[in-house]
C-alpha cells in the first residue's frame, strides 16, 4: 500500500470489537464491512473472532430448513396443479372461502396438500409411480418438521430431520424432472 513496513506493527489495522451479546446481525454487518471481528467479554477481554467463514456458516444453518421447506411447498404445488378438481381443492383450503370466490393451489396449507394426497382420486390423476401411503407419510414428515422451523424451536430441527428435509426436496425435483420428460 505504499507505506514502509518495518514492524509488524506498521501493518497492522484496528479490527472492530463487539461484544459478547451483540446481535447476530450486528456481527454480520461488522464482518462484511471489515473481513473479521472480535468479540469481547463482558470484562472486556477478547475471547474470540467471528469471520466470513463463521458468518457464512451460520446463515446456512440457518436458512436451510427455511428455503427446503418453500422448495418442498413449490414443487407439491406444481405437481398437484391441473390435477385437482375445484370441489376437492375447496374442501382442502383450510381458510373459509368467499362463495364468489374461487380457491387456487396456492390457498392451501401443508395439511391441504396432505388431505389431497390422501385421496385416491387424486392420487390416481397424479400419475406418480410412487407408492402413495411412503410419499403421504413423508409429507406428513416434513409438515411437522416445517411446524418446528416455523415456532423457532431452541434445539433447531436436527440433523436427522434436516436430512429427511433435503432428500424430500430432492426427490420432489427428480420427479418434476422425470415429469418433463415424458
Amino acid at each position: 500500500m505504499g507505506h514502509k513496513c518495518v514492524l509488524v506493527d506498521d501493518t497492522m489495522e484496528p479490527a472492530p470489537v463487539l461484544d459478547l451479546d451483540a446481535s447476530l446481525f450486528e456481527a454480520f454487518a461488522a464482518v462484511s464491512r471489515n473481513d473479521a471481528v472480535l468479540i469481547q467479554s463482558p470484562k472486556k477481554r477478547i475471547c474470540g473472532i467471528v469471520t466470513a467463514y463463521d458468518v457464512s456458516e451460520t446463515f446456512g444453518t440457518l436458512v436451510e430448513p427455511f428455503l427446503l421447506i418453500e422448495e418442498v411447498e413449490k414443487h407439491v404445488r406444481a405437481i398437484l396443479q391441473d390435477h385437482v378438481v375445484e370441489a376437492e381443492l375447496m374442501e382442502a383450503v383450510s381458510i373459509k372461502k368467499a362463495a364468489d370466490s374461487k380457491a387456487k393451489i396456492s390457498d392451501l396449507n401443508f395439511g391441504g396438500y396432505i388431505l389431497l394426497l390422501k385421496k385416491v382420486e387424486v392420487w390416481n390423476r397424479l400419475g406418480l409411480n410412487l407408492e402413495q401411503a411412503v410419499f403421504v407419510q413423508s409429507h406428513i414428515g416434513v409438515k411437522a418438521t416445517r411446524n418446528d422451523v416455523m415456532h423457532f424451536r431452541p434445539t433447531g430441527i436436527g440433523v436427522q430431520k434436516l436430512a429427511k428435509l433435503r432428500n424430500f426436496a430432492k426427490c420432489l425435483r427428480e420427479i418434476r424432472l422425470l415429469k418433463k420428460l415424458k
